[in-house]
């Protein structure tokens, strides 16, 4: 099974970690963070899209935006690693342990795309890594991570090394919620 097999175009989801935690947009912040679910009524901010996309750089279909439609900003917002271009640096890889943020879909590039991955995960995780930080791009590949190793609400979202398959970098995508 490919990777782009691994989710399904236009589904939506909401993404868990451990402990009953879930990825939330914040988009008065721009951020997005991990915070306990509510699984009698899931909220929009727990709400993610995926959006298959061809990455720019690579001209293929690379991965998926993660995509939250929160109705009250009228905006569809990605989880985006940091781009070092935009702060006027060269582009490149996202910078091991920078943080991981929303930007409107109109703003976003190869750094909104994760790729899902299976690989050493026996019980239907993922690991989320993001385009611009693929082996092969001068250094390791990068992954969605929760800073740290423990699993604590409101706890900050980066990119780091696969480290095997630590609790911090692993996912479940649930399709069956009951919205609010």
């Amino acid at each position: 099974m490919g990777s782009m097999d691994l989710l399904q175009d236009g589904a939506s989801y909401v993404i868990q970690g451990p402990n009953n935690l879930s990825l939330v947009c914040n988009p008065s912040t721009n951020t997005a963070t991990i915070d306990y679910v509510n699984n009698a009524a899931v909220q929009p901010e727990q709400i993610w899209e995926a959006k298959a996309m061809r990455g720019k750089s690579t001209g293929e279909m690379s991965g998926f935006f993660l995509m939250n439609r929160i109705k009250s900003t009228g905006h569809a917002w990605c989880l985006a690693a940091t781009n070092p271009g935009r702060s006027g640096g060269p582009m490149g890889p996202p910078p091991r342990g920078s943080s991981v943020y929303m930007v409107d879909i109109q703003g976003a590039d190869d750094y909104a795309i994760w790729t899902p991955n299976t690989t050493g995960h026996p019980n239907g995780e993922l690991s989320l890594t993001n385009l611009m930080s693929f082996s092969g791009r001068s250094g390791p590949s990068l992954v969605l991570n929760v800073a740290g190793n423990s699993w604590q609400p409101n706890g900050r979202l980066i990119v780091w090394e696969w480290s095997g398959g630590e609790p911090n970098e692993i996912w479940w995508f649930q399709s069956n919620f009951k919205p609010a």
